[in-house]
């Protein structure tokens, strides 16, 4: 399967993009599951963005919240019943059955402030697979984007952007590190703004976008990828 760096494609106007399932195939299982994860392909996509936070010891899962059900994931620990009481999965257990599936591992902000834990946790599960066109990462937090970056130069990293940011300062910020692109908010990857992150050479990929004609408006746009929960409705219309 092609990476990140390969796309988008040119279909002949238009472009195609990497679909990524939000956090999986989450209309059908639990969001950041196993089985989401690894359902996404025969949904459609091409990979899944998933969300990963730090637990005790080097632990590494997968959740959007910081805690799940009162379970405080910063504590977590890979022994813990708790975890497949609550169907928490590992970043391990993802890697291993990932294939050639495309991830978008995007690393939430540690509540204790775990910058250089976090990614260096990460990046050791990863190992020569962070180098690869198979794996994005990903954050809003600019410690934890200048942390990746500094450690695995290669790696193809992306800074996150809310909607309410301009795209100017963190376009100089990306081109200053060398960064792969910027995540932008589907309500920001429209007109100009998206225009400059191009012109200024970076990769774009959109979230979290389920809109059929917003996607089909975009693929006449070099954009990289788009991550959605509608997989199959927005694969269907940019092929």
């Amino acid at each position: 399967m092609s990476g990140f760096e390969d796309f988008p494609l040119i279909s002949g106007s238009r472009y195609k993009p990497v679909v990524l399932a939000h956090r999986g195939d989450h209309r059908v299982y639990k969001p950041n599951s196993l089985p989401a994860i690894t359902s996404s392909l025969s949904s459609g996509a091409d990979g899944a963005e998933i969300d990963l936070r730090l637990g005790a010891d080097g632990g590494v899962f997968l959740s959007h919240d910081p805690k799940q059900k009162g379970y405080e994931l910063a504590k977590a620990r890979e022994e813990d019943l708790e975890l497949e009481r609550l169907s928490i999965c590992t970043l391990d257990k993802v890697l291993a059955a990932a294939g050639e599936m495309l991830l978008n591992l995007e690393l939430k902000r540690d509540p204790f402030g775990r910058v250089d834990e976090f990614t260096d946790s990460v990046l050791a599960k990863c190992g020569p697979l962070a180098k690869s066109k198979k794996l994005l990462f990903s954050s809003f937090d600019r410690k934890v984007i200048e942390s990746l970056k500094s450690k695995v130069p290669e790696a193809k990293v992306s800074l996150l952007l809310e909607h309410r940011i301009s795209v100017d300062r963190p376009i100089s910020y990306a081109k200053e590190l060398g960064l792969f692109g910027l995540n932008l908010h589907h309500r920001n990857a429209v007109g100009k703004p998206l225009e400059r992150c191009l012109e200024a050479g970076l990769k774009v990929n959109v979230w979290t976008l389920d809109n059929e004609k917003s996607a089909i408006d975009l693929s006449y746009h070099p954009v990289t990828g788009i991550i959605t929960n509608k997989i199959a409705e927005i694969r269907r219309v940019v092929g």
